[in-house]
């Protein structure tokens, strides 16, 4: 794989994307915001599909062929769902924001993940009991794996919406833990560029986040 522009031990990928964000002109935030200040939502779900199509891909080729063109045995794929109640959300005409199945309903087939988690709030680590468990023992083996072999990178990549808020709030969770953070650009998106411009200088300053352009250049 060329134009890779560092070595990953393990990778770990983090999506979240839902159809009442991204689901094109007829998503709850189009008919909210209006297409043109959500463009850059539905833009960035063909991006999502192409990047977890790449990864299902290299996956089933290692499987038939032996042929590791990355370290794909290595990477996990977490598919990060939100529960919401109704209202929760105060702004008028997001009542219903990610309460229905088909607003729940991820772009990317679910088989194309190795995990899935269902937060209620918009941080991360707010998951109802059992999963957070799930997620404890998840963060352990990453440790573990980390100690045995100090000469190996964990880098968790997040990709998904929104920037200014689930994207951030998970950047943070992982930089809490003591997690290299990635992050391809081309793979997150935002109604208001302000916000992310601030965020984005905000990553810079930390040596723990790791901002890219694409993630083509993401090497596992």
């Amino acid at each position: 794989i060329r134009n890779l522009v560092r070595s990953r031990g393990l990778g770990d990928v983090y999506k979240r994307q839902l159809h009442d964000f991204i689901g094109g002109p007829d998503s709850l935030f189009s008919r909210v915001f209006g297409q043109e200040d959500t463009s850059s939502l539905n833009a960035v779900q063909e991006t999502l599909l192409e990047f977890a199509t790449y990864l299902n891909d290299q996956r089933k080729s290692q499987q038939n062929s032996g042929e590791k063109l990355i370290e794909i045995d290595r990477v996990t794929t977490v598919l990060v769902d939100s529960l919401y109640k109704y209202g929760q959300f105060k702004t008028p005409g997001l009542e219903m924001l990610g309460v229905t199945d088909e607003g729940r309903g991820c772009i990317i087939p679910p088989p194309f993940f190795d995990l899935k988690l269902t937060k209620r709030k918009n941080s991360l680590l707010e998951l109802a009991k059992g999963e957070r468990r799930v997620l404890d023992i998840f963060f352990s083996s990453l440790k573990e794996s980390i100690q045995k072999d100090m000469t190996q990178e964990v880098g968790i990549v997040i990709c998904g919406v929104t920037t200014g808020s689930c994207v951030s709030a998970a950047i943070s969770a992982f930089r809490d833990q003591g997690f290299e953070v990635i992050v391809p650009l081309d793979c997150i998106a935002s109604r208001k560029s302000k916000t992310c411009e601030v965020l984005f200088a905000k990553w810079k300053k930390d040596s723990g986040v790791l901002l890219l352009d694409s993630f083509k250049q993401i090497r596992f």
